[in-house]
């Protein structure tokens, strides 16, 4: 009765009440009071806990549950599944970084007693690399894995994290104004929604999401379904008259296409031009990294040289659920 702040405010989502198994009434009850209040796709997964256990399925933990094991370290090792870039700017305290990615480069790193207990984390309920990682640490015979699945953004929001302030990017010629903030390279989301709405024609968008993703999320009309892995091997074929956004769920997976673009694509390596100054900066959320490259094929000479980048905006999926676009 307490918590009851908790729940969705959307009556017909669908709730699902566990708790210590067949002879807990716990879930019942709980259900119940759900229902009272008007809830109405209420479920009991009566088998609860221990069936969920006893079936392998990767159990999770609370901000609290990591807290206390920051607090008092031990032999517990806590991993951020998230690209090193993000794992540099904020992490939990005491983490190492193995980004999903380079798991399997990165195995010397892991405990060498398997019974040691791993927590996992990423970017939140929307970002799958934690979960990814988790499998594959249990794949490798570790018996105490654990995913802290709300991740780095439950940890912020309850154990606090500095945060620079915004900046706004100045616009080069005739290009959409971008706003960006504390990561360089990184728009807002206000700017991403922004160019959404009132210039989707000046830019390729590119969802680098996993299919099963895509396929239960949706995503922007026009946009261009391309996994991460796809994109690598398609470089050179992306196209080069428009500028690209790349987008995820958090940016994790999104970020590292766009760095490793801007690494590979010549066009993302020319010179800035004199006078001109590559936009930089992060937004908490929904993101885009910039670049700025010089005149294209047939622009007449002195012709002021075009916006472009090669970006990421990661949380696609609360935009999504807000536009409803499929």
């Amino acid at each position: 009765d307490k918590l009851t702040d908790l729940l969705p405010e959307d009556k017909s989502t669908l709730l699902i009440f566990y708790c210590g198994g067949l002879k807990c009434n716990l879930s019942a009850k709980s259900a119940a009071k759900a229902e009272a209040l008007g809830y109405t796709n209420v479920k009991v997964y009566a088998e609860g806990w221990p069936d969920w256990k006893a079936k392998g399925h990767i159990p999770g933990v609370s901000a609290a549950y990591v807290k206390k094991l920051v607090d008092k370290p031990g032999d517990a090792v806590i991993i951020d599944a998230r690209p090193a870039r993000k794992f540099k700017k904020s992490h939990v305290p005491g983490a190492i970084n193995i980004s999903d990615r380079e798991f399997d480069d990165k195995l010397n790193l892991l405990p060498g007693d398997k019974s040691t207990e791993i927590i996992y984390y990423c970017g939140g309920y929307d970002c799958p690399l934690s979960s990814k990682s988790a499998a594959k640490a249990v794949a490798q015979g570790y018996t105490n894995v654990k995913l802290f699945q709300a991740g780095y953004p439950a940890w912020k929001q309850a154990y606090g994290a500095s945060e620079a302030p915004a900046q706004a990017a100045a616009p080069a010629g005739g290009a959409p104004r971008i706003e960006t903030g504390e990561e360089a390279g990184i728009i807002t989301i206000a700017s991403f929604n922004k160019l959404m709405k009132e210039n989707p024609d000046d830019f390729y968008w590119y969802d680098v999401r996993d299919p099963e993703e895509v396929e239960a999320d949706g995503t922007y009309g026009g946009a261009v379904v391309m996994a991460v892995d796809e994109v690598e091997d398609q470089m050179d074929e992306l196209p080069t008259d428009k500028p690209i956004v790349f987008f995820c769920s958090t940016g994790a997976r999104s970020g590292d296409e766009a760095r490793r673009s801007r690494s590979l694509l010549p066009r993302c390596q020319r010179r800035v031009p004199q006078g001109r100054q590559h936009p930089h900066g992060v937004a908490s959320g929904l993101s885009a990294a910039l670049r700025r490259d010089n005149g294209r094929p047939g622009r007449g000479p002195g012709s002021d040289p075009p916006l472009g980048f090669c970006g990421y905006s990661p949380c696609i999926d609360g935009l999504l659920r807000q536009r409803q676009l499929r």
